[in-house]
Protein backbone atom coordinates (compact mmCIF):
# COMPACT_ATOMS: atom_id res chain seq x y z
CA UNK A 1 0.00 0.00 0.00
CA UNK A 2 2.80 2.31 1.32
CA UNK A 3 4.31 1.50 -2.58
CA UNK A 4 1.42 2.87 -3.86
CA UNK A 5 0.96 5.89 -2.39
CA UNK A 6 4.36 6.91 -2.93
CA UNK A 7 3.76 6.32 -6.78
CA UNK A 8 0.53 8.51 -6.56
CA UNK A 9 2.68 11.32 -5.07
CA UNK A 10 5.40 10.54 -7.75
CA UNK A 11 2.82 10.73 -10.83
CA UNK A 12 1.59 14.18 -9.36
CA UNK A 13 4.47 15.81 -9.12
CA UNK A 14 5.35 14.59 -12.86
CA UNK A 15 2.29 15.74 -14.23
CA UNK A 16 2.74 18.84 -12.92
CA UNK A 17 6.10 19.31 -14.69
CA UNK A 18 5.04 18.05 -17.97
CA UNK A 19 7.65 18.85 -20.44
CA UNK A 20 5.55 18.48 -23.97
CA UNK A 21 2.21 20.37 -22.64
CA UNK A 22 -0.70 21.13 -20.32
CA UNK A 23 -1.48 18.97 -17.81
CA UNK A 24 -5.00 17.23 -17.73
CA UNK A 25 -6.51 20.19 -15.35
CA UNK A 26 -6.87 18.89 -11.75
CA UNK A 27 -5.21 15.57 -12.29
CA UNK A 28 -2.29 16.21 -9.64
CA UNK A 29 -4.63 17.49 -7.14
CA UNK A 30 -6.87 14.21 -7.56
CA UNK A 31 -3.81 12.10 -7.41
CA UNK A 32 -2.60 13.83 -4.27
CA UNK A 33 -5.95 13.59 -2.62
CA UNK A 34 -6.16 9.47 -3.80
CA UNK A 35 -2.43 9.49 -1.84
CA UNK A 36 -3.94 10.96 1.12
CA UNK A 37 -7.06 8.72 1.37
CA UNK A 38 -5.22 6.08 1.09
CA UNK A 39 -2.62 6.78 3.36
CA UNK A 40 -5.58 7.63 5.98
CA UNK A 41 -7.08 4.03 5.54
CA UNK A 42 -3.69 2.05 5.40
CA UNK A 43 -3.55 4.19 9.13
CA UNK A 44 -6.98 2.79 10.15
CA UNK A 45 -5.88 -0.79 10.33
CA UNK A 46 -9.20 -2.16 9.08
CA UNK A 47 -9.25 -4.42 6.74
CA UNK A 48 -11.01 -3.36 2.95
CA UNK A 49 -13.93 -5.48 3.91
CA UNK A 50 -14.37 -3.47 7.30
CA UNK A 51 -14.10 -0.07 5.17
CA UNK A 52 -16.46 -0.76 2.52
CA UNK A 53 -19.48 -0.33 4.51
CA UNK A 54 -18.40 3.15 6.19
CA UNK A 55 -19.33 6.54 4.42
CA UNK A 56 -16.30 8.66 4.68
CA UNK A 57 -17.39 12.20 5.35
CA UNK A 58 -15.72 14.59 7.09
CA UNK A 59 -16.53 13.84 10.99
CA UNK A 60 -15.66 10.24 10.25
CA UNK A 61 -12.07 11.16 9.30
CA UNK A 62 -11.93 13.68 11.97
CA UNK A 63 -12.39 10.78 14.47
CA UNK A 64 -9.83 8.24 12.37
CA UNK A 65 -7.28 11.39 12.55
CA UNK A 66 -8.15 11.55 16.94
CA UNK A 67 -8.17 7.77 16.49
CA UNK A 68 -5.02 7.77 15.49
CA UNK A 69 -3.02 10.44 18.00
CA UNK A 70 -4.87 8.66 20.65
CA UNK A 71 -3.13 5.09 19.48
CA UNK A 72 0.22 7.15 19.11
CA UNK A 73 -0.27 8.37 23.08
CA UNK A 74 -0.09 5.13 24.46
CA UNK A 75 2.17 3.07 22.41
CA UNK A 76 5.48 1.29 23.44
CA UNK A 77 8.80 3.51 23.18
CA UNK A 78 11.60 1.76 22.25
CA UNK A 79 14.49 2.24 24.70
CA UNK A 80 17.09 2.18 21.78
CA UNK A 81 14.42 5.53 19.90
CA UNK A 82 14.38 7.05 23.66
CA UNK A 83 14.44 6.77 27.44
CA UNK A 84 12.31 8.54 29.90
CA UNK A 85 13.65 11.08 32.17
CA UNK A 86 15.37 10.32 35.53
CA UNK A 87 12.73 10.48 38.16
CA UNK A 88 11.76 7.95 40.85
CA UNK A 89 8.24 8.52 39.49
CA UNK A 90 7.40 5.09 37.76
CA UNK A 91 6.69 4.38 33.91
CA UNK A 92 5.63 0.58 32.83
CA UNK A 93 8.07 -0.80 31.49
CA UNK A 94 8.29 -4.17 29.19
CA UNK A 95 10.98 -6.77 31.20
CA UNK A 96 12.61 -8.87 28.12
CA UNK A 97 13.43 -11.37 31.30
CA UNK A 98 9.99 -11.67 32.87
CA UNK A 99 8.36 -11.28 29.65
CA UNK A 100 5.91 -8.67 30.99
CA UNK A 101 5.51 -5.24 31.70
CA UNK A 102 6.47 -3.67 35.23
CA UNK A 103 6.04 -0.74 36.89
CA UNK A 104 9.97 0.28 36.95
CA UNK A 105 12.23 3.84 37.62
CA UNK A 106 14.93 5.62 35.15
CA UNK A 107 17.75 6.61 38.28
CA UNK A 108 20.88 6.77 38.00
CA UNK A 109 21.27 5.48 34.14
CA UNK A 110 19.77 1.83 35.78
CA UNK A 111 16.40 0.88 35.66
CA UNK A 112 15.17 -0.29 38.74
CA UNK A 113 12.10 -2.53 39.75
CA UNK A 114 11.24 -2.81 43.34
CA UNK A 115 14.85 -3.41 44.96
CA UNK A 116 15.98 -5.27 41.74
CA UNK A 117 18.65 -3.09 39.95
CA UNK A 118 20.23 -5.94 38.24
CA UNK A 119 18.45 -7.96 36.82
CA UNK A 120 15.77 -5.99 35.40
CA UNK A 121 16.27 -5.54 31.18
CA UNK A 122 13.84 -3.07 29.74
CA UNK A 123 13.57 -3.35 26.34
CA UNK A 124 10.24 -0.65 26.14
CA UNK A 125 8.08 1.58 27.79
CA UNK A 126 5.84 4.05 27.87
CA UNK A 127 4.46 7.09 30.75
CA UNK A 128 1.74 6.19 32.96
CA UNK A 129 -1.81 7.03 32.10
CA UNK A 130 -3.80 10.14 33.59
CA UNK A 131 -5.16 9.86 37.23
CA UNK A 132 -8.43 8.65 37.12
CA UNK A 133 -11.02 11.00 38.43
CA UNK A 134 -14.71 10.74 38.98
CA UNK A 135 -17.35 13.29 37.00
CA UNK A 136 -17.43 15.40 40.06
CA UNK A 137 -13.30 15.79 40.76
CA UNK A 138 -13.28 16.85 36.71
CA UNK A 139 -15.55 19.22 37.22
CA UNK A 140 -14.27 22.92 37.90
CA UNK A 141 -15.77 24.22 40.98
Amino acid sequence: MKELIDKARIYARSYRQLPYGREIEGTAELLLQMADKLEKYENTGLDPEEMEGLNFGSNQLRILNLLEEEREKHKWIPCSERLPEESLDSVIGWDAYRKRPCFVQRWDGRWILGDDVDFVHITAWQPLPEPYKTEREGQAE
